[in-house]
């Protein structure tokens, strides 16, 4: 069975993520902010920046991150960008429901403006 998510679909090296901070889009939500950008490779791919000091439990982190990447594993018309997943304060308060919703929204807006 194929990864549901390969290593060609995530941001691996600070290079990688420095390439999206330089001159990155921003789509926001109550919990989230993310940065993106156009890359040259033709395939979408996802990154996480969630600071302790923003979610403080591990256990909340990564069930931020499993969410996100299983919205993005199911999004299949995304364009070509490399995204970054940060977190704002009180993200981990969130319900999976709103959690789920907010991610929705977020690629919408990814696609809008990229």
């Amino acid at each position: 069975m194929p990864h549901p998510f390969p290593k060609t679909r995530r941001l691996l090296t600070p290079r990688a993520f420095s390439f999206v901070f330089q001159q990155a889009k921003k789509a926001s939500s109550d919990g989230f902010v993310i940065l993106f950008r156009r890359n040259p490779l033709g395939d979408t791919r996802l990154g996480f920046a969630v600071a302790k000091k923003k979610v403080a439990k591990a256990h909340d982190r990564n069930r931020i991150k499993r969410v996100f990447r299983e919205s993005f594993r199911l999004q299949a018309d995304l364009p070509p960008v490399d995204i970054v997943v940060t977190a704002r304060h009180g993200a981990h308060k969130l319900d999976h429901q709103a959690l789920h919703a907010q991610t929705l929204a977020l690629w919408k807006k990814c696609r809008d403006r990229a």
